[in-house]
């Protein structure tokens, strides 16, 4: 469920930057476990774009920690 929102985030993210497209390629890594039933707190931003590329880096924490999205080690090189 938390790779769907994630997913719909970042689609709405591109569309937002005024870059809509469909997701090609959805990297995940899982820190820990959210307990069922816990609210969440899901954040996107686009990174970067490379040609047709569109870079979305995003973020899920339950709500009462709220990170930022993480930078991903792409777009720090752009």
């Amino acid at each position: 469920m938390c790779v769907m929102l994630l997913d719909e985030l970042m689609g709405w993210a591109r569309a937002a930057a005024g870059m809509p497209a469909m997701t090609i390629s959805l990297d995940v890594n899982h820190h820990r476990p959210v307990p069922v039933l816990t609210p969440l707190r899901v954040v996107a931003r686009v990174a970067r774009t490379d040609g047709r590329e569109i870079f979305v880096d995003g973020a899920r924490s339950p709500r009462r920690r709220i990170p930022p999205p993480p930078r991903s080690p792409r777009a720090a090189s752009s």
